[in-house]
């Protein structure tokens, strides 16, 4: 299991508790750290020592233009799969966002009965924050994570071509993406929402405030939501 964390720790934090608390099968976790922020990434490298998992810090990318936040995290996880996963001798390999966190009980192994995929979709491709495939097929076919101009696709677009295409989408389980708002005062999810995946994933939206919304009271009464769950 993977996460790209990006210049928040606090969601890193909660993510460990939730899947210490709620996910029911043997899992090897690991946060590989694309944060700008260097106080950010040594937070997030005390939370790893802390709770005992993995932590890698990605490479920069100084080639990319400003801006190409999704490009930055479709490269991200192209590395940490063909660098650090695809020799790594897991039965399942699960994508998720940082901001997602698990408020259920949750067993990866009872999702591929019937289908290939886990997870919620975005358009034509099954969206990279919450994502799920058996190595065995991942190994056949590969994985690029890039987003396409082409297909007017953000991060992940591109496996398209490897999973997605022709696919009768009817045939599937597709997970519900339910948007949420903490009150009436503000219709905009990244600044007043979070969504409910599968009635127990919580994808609280723009953690870090990339879109610059302003989301400092969002998170604290987000955090308040997770701890009464998580205790």
């Amino acid at each position: 299991m993977a996460v790209v964390a990006f210049n928040n720790s606090g969601v890193v934090e909660f993510q460990i508790r939730s899947l210490k608390k709620f996910f029911e099968y043997p899992f090897r976790y690991t946060v590989y750290d694309n944060s700008t922020k260097e106080i950010v990434s040594q937070e997030i490298l005390a939370i790893c020592k802390k709770y005992d998992v993995g932590y890698v810090k990605l490479p920069k990318q100084e080639f990319l233009p400003k801006g190409w936040g999704s490009y930055s995290h479709g490269i991200a996880c192209n590395y940490l799969f063909k660098k650090f996963v695809k020799n790594g001798g897991a039965k399942y390999f699960m994508l998720l966002d940082h901001d997602l966190f698990l408020v259920d009980k949750f067993d990866i192994s009872k999702q591929f009965d019937s289908q290939f995929f886990y997870g919620t979709k975005h358009g034509f491709y099954i969206w990279p924050g919450l994502w799920a495939m058996p190595m065995e097929r991942l190994l056949k076919y590969g994985v690029d994570f890039r987003p396409s101009l082409h297909l007017r696709g953000d991060t992940g677009a591109r496996n398209y071509y490897r999973h997605f295409k022709g696919l009768d989408w009817d045939r599937y389980h597709i997970v519900k993406d339910v948007h949420c708002f903490l009150d009436d005062t503000d219709n905009d999810i990244f600044r007043n929402g979070y969504s409910l995946m599968d009635d127990r994933w919580l994808h609280c939206w723009n953690a870090s405030d990339y879109m610059g919304k302003g989301v400092d009271n969002k998170m604290r009464r987000i955090y308040q939501m997770l701890e009464d769950k998580l205790k």
